[in-house]
């Protein structure tokens, strides 16, 4: 028996019911989840502050930025072409 939100296994029904229902609690403790990673938080600010953990991520592996869209890149050379779709 696998718990379909976590994937932990167990070997009856029962133990699986018992499992699911800290889930259903983690809910209400913590309703605010991160759209990206899951994870949850009781306050919406500490999502809000959580999240820049992800855009910073985002920015330094895409530090090559078009300057006329603002549409980021990992490599030089994918946003040099991306600019010519500018000129057209």
């Amino acid at each position: 028996f696998e718990c379909e939100l976590c994937g932990r296994r167990f070997s009856d029904a029962a133990n699986l019911n018992r499992h699911q229902k800290t889930h259903l609690e983690d809910e209400r403790k913590r309703p605010h989840m991160c759209d990206v990673c899951g994870k949850r938080f009781s306050e919406s600010s500490n999502l809000v502050a959580h999240k820049r953990i992800h855009l910073d991520d985002y920015m330094e592996c895409r530090p090559y930025v078009c300057e006329t869209c603002g549409k980021r890149f990992t490599h030089l050379a994918n946003l040099r072409a991306h600019e010519k779709t500018h000129l057209r």
